[in-house]
């Protein structure tokens, strides 16, 4: 199994109601409820928006948004729900 430390994500694909369906460097899949996790939607108005959602990219360090928030794979590997 791939050491904790070097765990990335390899794919993001934005889904409907603020999910993310991502695919991790140890062949993992998982679904993480961004909306879900997120203090509040307040926090982060603009990423209700579904045209912006969608534009949520794979960087060095996990995922982000332009302008935005950036979110760790440990994170999202940790939150997510695993998809077969």
């Amino acid at each position: 199994m791939t050491a904790r430390r070097s765990l990335t994500v390899q794919e993001v694909n934005p889904l409907k109601n603020q999910r993310l369906l991502l695919l991790f460097s140890n062949g993992h899949s998982k679904v993480f409820n961004v909306s879900q996790h997120m203090a509040s939607s307040s926090a982060m108005p603009e990423l209700m928006d579904d045209a912006y959602f969608d534009k949520v990219s794979v960087n060095e360090s996990g995922v982000e948004w332009p302008n935005g928030p950036r979110l760790t794979p440990e994170f999202l590997y940790d939150y997510g729900i695993r998809v077969s």
